[in-house]
């Protein structure tokens, strides 16, 4: 151990200490050799007691030195020239790893100290042992069936919503398309009581909404669509927990009442979305929870596919900007179109919408914070629980219901109230007056509001205006409909 020292002096030398302190893009490659002796002398010098004398005693009893085979000690002879060697980021041609071009890899050193505690494996496979011999590093287990499932407790539910698609449409999907469609093992546990598919545009799935009687007497609703769905759910301040079933992950959450909801959120194999929801009594958790992941499983294992749409088969739909002048010359709606809006008004939008479910031309013009909004469409069959008469004042008249109406219009006649449809031949100042709403909102545009539709044989014109004139509007509709 002397003799190491005593070598390792000899490689450091008044230039390689130059070296040390010369700027890096200035330091020759000689630092190398100086670097490597200084890290001989500290593992020299950090050995153990017994290390000296163990070595001591070894020369004591032979008489001799063993002789030193070149290159198969940490260091080479002290008078063999250490090779130059380039540094870089990436590993050396050789591919041995080590830090030395071709030779062999040393052990790296751990991170806090240059050798590892005395009995430690290496991470790998030690010199001289074996792959079995490496410590391993152990694995947290992920659950993988239903009695690892952990469900979120919630508080309450939320209203989903999405965003408008553009040609959105929705048809009810028949037994014989959902035969293709679903699982079916999924007809032993539940029975399709509604099937309803949404699209977009361009005939693309958006959704699909299965209603299912399970097996037990419990209900379910399942969601299915290409996209992650809206959450339905608040979830706890310090996060949910995921579960994974037939090794797909999933949120499970449940909310405890009169009646148990039990859901899960999630993905299938196939990237399809999923949401399922489950309402059993609450004395029946114990097997509600087997039988939601039972569901979930039977999905996982054969996924189902969503319904498309093409050709003849998508709804014509439309949602076109007009100048003043095309909404006039419209076909379907264009005659009860005002032909001019009040003095001063200016257009903010007019536009030809339509898709599955609405057929209209709408308009909207403003004044400040004045505005008038009149809509041009088809008179439809639920339209007529709002058509009123006259004398039917108490399904029409503001003056009776003081503010906040909430508590002033009763419940059944909150809808009419709120937007009343009149004949054509019954309209009058009299009767427009009883729509005059005004309200004494500091800040706000001066005259009233008026939200009212008329009935003009198979189309309806609503209108909602505030600041516009009880003359101006009668004149017009009277004008449009004569």
């Amino acid at each position: 151990m002397n003799r190491l020292i005593l070598e390792s002096l000899s490689l450091i030398d008044e230039r390689h200490l130059a070296d040390c302190l010369t700027p890096p893009r200035r330091r020759p490659r000689r630092l190398l050799p100086a670097l490597a002796a200084c890290l001989c002398l500290t593992v020299a010098l950090s050995a153990p007691a017994w290390l000296w004398q163990a070595g001591s005693d070894a020369a004591a009893g032979d008489g001799a030195e063993a002789p030193e085979e070149s290159g198969g000690g940490v260091f080479p002879e002290a008078e063999t020239e250490l090779q130059e060697h380039d540094f870089k980021t990436e590993s050396t041609e050789s591919g041995n790893g080590g830090f030395w071009p071709d030779e062999e890899a040393e052990p790296q050193p751990q991170e806090d100290s240059f050798l590892p505690p005395s009995g430690e494996a290496l991470s790998g496979t030690a010199e001289g042992g074996s792959e079995e011999s490496a410590t391993e590093q152990p694995v947290s287990p992920r659950p993988d069936d239903s009695s690892a499932a952990v469900y979120n407790d919630i508080s309450h539910t939320l209203s989903g919503s999405r965003l408008w698609i553009p040609g959105y449409f929705e048809e009810t999907v028949d037994a014989a398309e959902l035969a293709e469609l679903l699982p079916e093992d999924l007809a032993a546990l539940a029975t399709v009581t509604a099937a309803t598919a949404g699209f977009d545009g361009e005939g693309a799935p958006v959704e699909l909404r299965l209603s299912l009687d399970l097996a037990t007497g419990a209900q379910a609703l399942l969601a299915l669509a290409p996209d992650p769905l809206p959450r339905c759910y608040a979830a706890a301040d310090d996060g949910e927990a995921v579960s994974t079933l037939a090794g797909q992950p999933f949120v499970l959450w449940r909310q405890a009442g009169e009646v148990l909801t039990l859901a899960a959120v999630g993905a299938l194999p196939n990237d399809v979305h999923l949401q399922l929801t489950l309402s059993a009594d609450s004395a029946g958790e114990g097997a509600a929870r087997p039988l939601l992941e039972k569901l979930l499983t039977v999905l996982v294992l054969d996924p189902p596919t969503l319904p498309r749409r093409s050709g003849d088969e998508i709804p014509f739909w439309q949602d076109t900007a007009l100048t003043h002048a095309e909404a006039l010359r419209d076909a379907d709606f264009g005659a009860l179109f005002p032909t001019a809006p009040p003095d001063g008004f200016l257009a903010e939008s007019i536009r030809r919408f339509t898709d599955a479910q609405h057929d209209t031309l709408s308009g909207l013009w403003c004044k400040g914070l004045a505005e008038l909004s009149w809509t041009v469409r088809r008179f439809e069959a639920e339209d007529a629980a709002r058509l009123v008469a006259p004398g039917e004042r108490e399904r029409y008249d503001l003056a009776l219901y003081p503010i906040p109406r909430a508590d002033s219009v009763p419940e059944a006649l909150r809808e009419v109230v709120a937007c009343p449809v009149f004949e054509a031949d019954d309209l009058s100042a009299e009767l427009l007056a009883c729509r005059a709403d005004v309200l004494a909102d500091k800040g706000d545009v001066e005259g009233a509001r008026f939200r009212f539709a008329v009935r003009c044989g198979a189309l309806l014109v609503e209108v909602r205006s505030k600041g516009v004139a009880q003359e101006w509007l009668l004149e017009v509709l009277t004008g449009l409909t004569e």
